[in-house]
């Protein structure tokens, strides 16, 4: 599911010119078309961690894949801007409710240790390798046949993911589910939390065009003000969706800061280079995508190397040492993006993106508590392995 999710951020952005054109759109809606899918899926994540909560880890991964296909198939028959970025929405959406249950089920379902750490390394791996070749796969998908094969593509995938997660997962274990009922969600938090993220995303958006500062400065005075209402709100709830003692946890903050960088510095630089070969260079998506391959494979070859390098030296370290090669690579690639020297900065950013990563998932990853049967506070009845809460990946 990892996989599949990341792609679909990324496997857009290299058709992004020929979707508009198809659809006679104007070339400022491609950042609305790539940001939809993300808003969603950022705004909605705490509220699908809790609904996996609520209603069971099992039931609402279903739920979310088979919402996603729903989307992929809208995508797929769209006919103008408005139904595709709808569509990419709904995909966002459902992405929300599937990654945190699949993650949890991946940590309950491994015994605790080495192989729970190598699972959670191979998470990491597939989300790094769906997102480096995400560029790739759309490209060439919407050179040798059409953007829309992109989408119908994700249906047979969601459909199969299905199969095996109905075959694999049981329906119910020993215990008593019934215990997951008494699970509240805070659905005005989620609501505001949602907000933040929308308002965030289309703010910063704005920033770049010319014309939209005035909407920009407005929105992200909006976000602010949601910001604000979320703590408000989140910290009066008797379920929060950020509970003081998750926030609290060092090794956590580090973890999530360290992947937020990780990520934002990376795909924004590469959204603009494979739009910027496009649409200034003229180059086909496939043609854009093949001067991306060195980043591509060099994200998988870099994850290996992030494990060994794991081995001796601390994952803060790592981590600082990605960001800071990062960085440099991102400063000079403006200058040599027309060169060869672009592929080579290209691949050098590629290998500290992908050791960042892994290192980031090390900081909070193996310090997160097995999920084994264990009385919830105030009660006696065990949890079953099978209905983790979400919290628990978390918890020291």
């Amino acid at each position: 599911m990892q996989f599949v999710d990341v792609l679909g951020v990324t496997v857009v952005v290299s058709t992004l010119p020929t979707m508009l054109s198809d659809l006679r759109a104007d070339a400022t809606a491609g950042s609305l078309v790539a940001t939809a899918y993300a808003m969603f899926f950022g705004g909605l994540l705490l509220m699908g961690a809790r609904f996996g909560d609520r209603y069971g880890h099992r039931q609402v991964l279903l739920a979310g894949l088979g919402v996603f296909a729903v989307g992929a198939v809208a995508g797929a028959a769209a006919t103008s801007l408005t139904v595709l970025v709808i569509a990419r929405c709904v995909q966002g959406a459902a992405a929300a409710l599937s990654v945190p249950a699949a993650l949890t089920l991946l940590v309950a379902v491994t015994p605790d240790g080495r192989p729970r750490d190598r699972a959670v390394a191979l998470w990491s791996a597939a989300g790094a390798a769906a997102g480096a070749s995400g560029f790739i796969v759309g490209g060439v998908v919407a050179d040798v046949a059409s953007w829309r094969a992109i989408f119908w593509a994700y249906v047979p995938t969601a459909v199969a993911l299905m199969v095996v997660v109905v075959r694999s997962v049981p329906r119910k274990g020993g215990g008593t589910a019934d215990d997951r009922f008494m699970v509240r969600v805070n659905v005005l938090g989620g609501m505001l939390f949602t907000v933040v993220v929308m308002a965030a995303v289309v703010g910063l958006t704005l920033l770049s065009e010319p014309d939209g500062h005035t909407r920009a400065v407005v929105l992200l005075g909006a976000g602010g003000v949601a910001a604000v209402a979320f703590v408000v709100v989140d910290r009066r709830s008797v379920a929060p969706l950020l509970p003081r003692s998750i926030l609290a946890l060092r090794h956590l903050r580090e973890g999530a800061g360290g992947s937020l960088l990780n990520t934002a510095a990376t795909s924004s630089s590469i959204t603009l280079v494979t739009l910027y070969l496009q649409d200034t260079l003229h180059r086909s998506p496939a043609g854009a995508a093949l001067v991306l391959l060195p980043f591509s494979l060099l994200v998988i070859v870099g994850s290996g190397w992030a494990a060994r390098l794991l081995v001796n030296r601390s994952p803060r370290r790592v981590i600082a040492v990605g960001l800071a090669v990062i960085a440099v690579f991102n400063a000079a690639l403006p200058a040599t993006v027309r060169s060869a020297w672009g592929c080579r900065c290209a691949s050098l950013w590629a290998v500290s993106e992908s050791a960042c990563r892994p290192s980031a998932q090390r900081v909070w990853g193996p310090r997160s508590a097995s999920t084994r049967a264990r009385p919830r506070q105030g009660s006696s009845t065990p949890q079953h392995r099978w209905e983790p809460r979400w919290e628990s990946l978390y918890s020291s």
